[in-house]
């Protein structure tokens, strides 16, 4: 019985942080566009991006 509980517990931490992983490379994607296109300027894409 523990060990199915580790397990989903396991299982849904991977699952929170896959779903962490995808909202920050959405977040990074938007701030290239936007230094892409001119509404972030050069500086703070540097500050953010890196």
């Amino acid at each position: 019985m523990k060990d199915i509980a580790v397990s989903e517990t396991v299982k849904n931490r991977i699952e929170r942080n896959q779903k962490r992983v995808h909202e920050l490379d959405m977040l990074i994607r938007k701030i290239y566009e936007d230094n892409v296109i001119g509404r972030l300027p050069d500086r703070l894409f540097s500050e953010y991006a890196y």
